[in-house]
C-alpha cells in the first residue's frame, strides 16, 4: 500500500521483506530515506539500523511502529533514526515527515558541500598537478594507488576522485587495513555466512561504489592472493559459504610505505602490486606546497572557530612567519592539530607564535640562531628546559641551546631568572 501510494507521490520505491534482503539492495544502492517496520520476519528495524550506523550508511530512517512499540522506536532515534510514525499510518503525516527529514538531510548537504575541500583552493605548481591528475584519473575506471607520505591527505585524495567519478552516487566503502586484525580480515573483506546470520563483507558493501584499501601494504600476502582472485573474476565467497556472489567495485589503495622494497622482501605480493599500480598517484608533502602552507592554514582556522565556537580572524605576521618555515614532517594532519589546539587556547583575535606547541618551533629549523628565538615566551620555556636538563649548570645549558655562556646569561637576566 505505501509503496503505490509514494509512488504516486513521485517517489521511486524499493521494497525489501527482510532485514536480510535490506542489506544487499542497501549495499548496493544509495536510498534518500529509509522507512522501516520495528518488526521484521528474521530481525527487527533496530538490528537493521545499528548494521546501517556500523558501515556509516548515513541514510536517514524513519521507524514505523504500532502503538505497544513507542518506546522501541524512541531508542531507534537515540542511536540515529530521524524520525518514526505510529500505526495505523496516516499517509498525509508520513508525507510531512518525510519531506521534512530530506529537507533536514539537503541542508546538511550544503553545508558540507560549502566547506569545500583543502586541495581546490591549492595554488602552488604541486597542488595543481595534483589537481590535474585526480581529474584525469577520476574519469577512468582504473584500478587506482595512491603514495606519499603519512598525514598528506591520501584518503582525501580518494574521495575525490569518488566525487568526481561516474560511482559518486554509490557507496565509498573504506578498509582500514591496519585497525583490523589480520585473523578477522577475511570475514570483513569477504563476508560470512553463518547459520543465525550473513554478514554481507566489505566488498558486497561497496558493490557498484568505490572499495578504498587504506594502508593496503598490512594486508598479508595469502590475503592480498584472495582479494587478486576475486577482483580478477568479479566474484567473492563469503566465510563458510559454498554460494559465490557478483562484485562490481572500483577499487583505490594507499600507502605510505615503499612497496617496491617490501615485494623485494617478500611482504608484498607483486602480482597485486601490479594489479592496484594500473595508474598511480603521488600526494606532494606540505614541503613541496609552501605556497599554499597559509591558505591550509586558514582554512583549518576555519574549521576550527566553527567546531570550537570562536572567532578568530587569523594569524599576526609572525605567527605566518613560523608557519612558512616550520618542516611540517607529519603534513596536513599534522598541521590541522596544531591550528585546532592553537585555537582552542587563544583568546585573542589573531593566533601568535606563543600559542603554538614547541614541536613547530623546533620544526623551523632556526634554533641554533640567536635571533631565531623571537618569541619571548617560546625562549624563555626553551632555556628552563636546558638549565633543568643540566642540574641547573649554566655552560652546559648554553652549549645545549647553541649559544655562548655570557649570551645565556644575558638572556636569563633579561626575564629576570636569576
Amino acid at each position: 500500500m505505501l509503496r503505490t501510494w509514494l509512488g504516486k507521490q513521485g517517489f521511486t520505491v524499493e521494497s525489501a521483506p527482510t532485514v536480510g534482503d535490506a542489506k544487499v539492495k542497501m549495499a548496493a544502492t544509495k536510498y534518500d530515506i529509509i522507512l522501516s517496520d520495528l518488526r521484521l520476519p528474521d530481525e527487527d528495524g533496530m538490528s537493521l539500523l545499528k548494521w546501517a550506523k556500523e558501515r556509516k550508511i548515513n541514510t536517514p530512517f524513519i521507524i514505523l511502529t504500532g502503538y505497544a512499540e513507542i518506546q522501541s522506536a524512541v531508542e531507534c532515534m537515540k542511536i540515529g533514526a530521524k524520525d518514526y510514525i505510529p500505526k495505523p499510518i496516516k499517509p498525509e503525516i508520513l508525507f510531512e515527515k518525510m519531506t521534512a527529514v530530506m529537507k533536514e538531510e539537503e541542508a546538511e548537504s550544503k553545508k558540507a558541500a560549502k566547506k569545500g575541500t583543502i586541495y581546490i583552493t591549492g595554488n602552488s605548481l604541486a597542488s595543481k598537478r595534483l589537481n590535474e591528475v585526480i581529474n584525469r584519473v577520476a574519469s577512468t575506471e582504473m584500478t587506482t594507488l595512491i603514495t606519499g607520505e603519512t598525514g598528506t591527505g591520501k584518503k582525501h585524495v580518494a574521495k575525490l576522485i569518488h566525487e568526481k567519478c561516474s560511482r559518486k552516487d554509490r557507496p565509498f566503502i573504506t578498509v582500514h587495513c591496519k585497525e583490523i586484525p589480520q585473523q578477522d580480515l577475511p570475514k570483513r573483506l569477504f563476508g560470512s555466512q553463518g547459520d543465525q546470520k550473513e554478514d554481507l563483507g566489505l566488498l558486497c558493501e561497496a558493490i557498484g561504489g568505490v572499495l578504498f584499501l587504506e594502508d593496503v601494504d598490512a594486508i598479508p600476502v595469502n590475503i592480498q592472493e584472495q582479494l587478486l582472485l576475486a577482483f580478477k573474476i568479479k566474484r567473492v565467497k563469503p566465510v563458510g559459504s559454498i554460494v559465490e556472489k557478483e562484485i562490481n567495485v572500483r577499487v583505490i589503495a594507499s600507502s605510505s610505505e615503499n612497496l617496491y622494497k617490501l615485494i623485494r622482501e617478500n611482504k608484498f605480493s607483486e602480482e597485486f602490486h601490479r594489479y592496484l599500480n594500473e595508474v598511480s598517484l603521488q600526494v606532494p608533502s606540505l614541503r613541496e606546497r609552501d605556497e599554499d602552507i597559509i591558505l591550509f592554514a586558514e582554512k583549518f582556522l576555519e574549521e576550527a572557530n566553527e567546531e570550537l565556537e570562536k572567532k578568530i580572524i587569523g594569524f599576526d605576521d609572525d605567527c605566518v612567519n613560523t608557519l612558512k618555515k616550520c618542516q611540517w614532517s607529519g603534513n596536513l594532519r599534522q598541521m590541522k592539530s596544531v591550528i585546532k589546539r592553537a585555537a582552542m587556547i587563544c583568546e585573542e583575535k589573531y593566533i601568535k607564535t606563543n600559542h603554538l606547541p614547541d614541536e613547530i618551533i623546533s620544526e623551523t629549523g632556526n634554533l641554533s640562531d640567536n635571533a631565531a628565538l623571537h618569541n619571548e615566551e617560546y625562549e624563555k620555556r626553551k632555556i628552563m628546559k636546558a638549565l633543568e636538563m643540566c642540574n641547573n649548570n649554566k655552560s652546559k645549558a648554553a652549549i645545549i641551546l647553541k649559544i655562548d655562556r655570557k649570551t645565556l646569561y644575558n638572556k636569563m637576566k633579561h626575564y629576570n631568572m636569576e
